[in-house]
């Protein structure tokens, strides 16, 4: 080639192509962490969104409740009393029973598969109950919600 002609020479080529590539490999790792954040964000926020279902669920069981109490050795059972027509009725509110209600708010709403909810009962009274929900996929703990239910049949003091 004589000096006169303007072009691209080969080495000029290999050159802009390794820049290239390169940029695009570290912009591709920068937007496949920022998606893992995303996902991982929209997980937690739908099992925030399933404890508050679960919970809202509770307090319509609870609330009509009274002089609750739970076996030490079976935190996952709460029992308490309501009252019927017929006189005082004995229920026992199972985590299974919870489970249930939180696959059917899943399949409701289409919110992600694979959430499972435990639910831990503590401070027992005649009036009040205290529920802890954890929900969880596998064995990662997405969302942890703590709340003291209070029956309507509280006293007053």
């Amino acid at each position: 080639m004589s000096r006169g002609n303007s072009g691209v020479t080969l080495l000029e080529v290999v050159l802009s192509l390794a820049i290239g590539i390169t940029a695009a490999v570290f912009a591709a790792e920068f937007f496949a962490g920022q998606l893992a954040w995303y996902g991982r964000y929209g997980k937690i926020r739908e099992a925030c969104i399933l404890a508050d279902r679960v919970s809202s669920l509770l307090e319509e069981d609870i609330c009509f409740g009274f002089g609750f109490f739970i076996d030490p050795a079976d935190p996952e059972r709460l029992c308490y009393w309501t009252m019927e027509e017929e006189g005082r009725r004995l229920h026992v509110l199972e985590e299974m029973d919870v489970q249930a209600a939180a696959e059917a708010v899943q399949s409701a709403e289409q919110t992600e598969e694979g959430l499972h909810i435990q639910l831990r009962f503590s401070d027992p009274s005649y009036s009040r109950v205290r529920a802890e929900a954890v929900v969880a996929e596998g064995e990662e703990i997405l969302c942890r919600r703590e709340r003291t239910f209070i029956s309507l049949y509280e006293e007053e003091t």
